[in-house]
């Protein structure tokens, strides 16, 4: 209770979805590196980072895309480690739309004619692409009829 009210609003928001409530930002960073930093000392080297986008991995291929990204999107200050800053660009991007982002995603592996609209026969065949989806709650809400369509 932040505010001493005797009651938990904000609190148990933030303690429920830590990414939407800027009070506890710090906290999830921190949580993460202590999660992803292998050697504990307080920053993620290209082999932490490697390790934790694709496992214990020997594919060069996998190695050569996570070093680049890496290089390129991770470690914005160039010195070779991603630190508390840097991670939380990663984790709490500003101005991210999850909902947008996920849409995208959807018609972007359905749109087989590419005419930026999804047909059902498009939809159909994809389906299994929507029902893993944050968008349908993992297929849940496909299940469920609704009227307005």
């Amino acid at each position: 209770d932040s505010i001493k009210q005797r009651k938990l609003e904000n609190e148990f928001l933030g303690f429920l979805h830590p990414e939407v409530s800027p009070h506890m930002s710090d906290i999830l960073v921190t949580e993460a590196m202590a999660d992803l930093d292998k050697n504990s000392d307080g920053k993620l080297n290209i082999t932490e980072y490697v390790f934790n986008m694709f496992g214990d991995t020997k594919n060069v291929n996998e190695w050569e895309l996570a070093s680049a990204e890496f290089r390129r999107y991770r470690d914005t200050n160039g010195d070779g480690f991603i630190d508390k800053k840097e991670l939380k660009a990663w984790l709490l991007p500003e101005n991210y739309d999850q909902h947008q982002a996920e849409a995208e995603h959807l018609i972007q592996g359905s749109d087989t004619n590419m005419d930026k609209m999804l047909s059902v026969d498009e939809a159909l065949n994809r389906y299994s692409m929507f029902v893993s989806s944050h968008a349908t709650n993992f297929g849940e809400d496909l299940k469920i009829s609704h009227d307005e369509l």
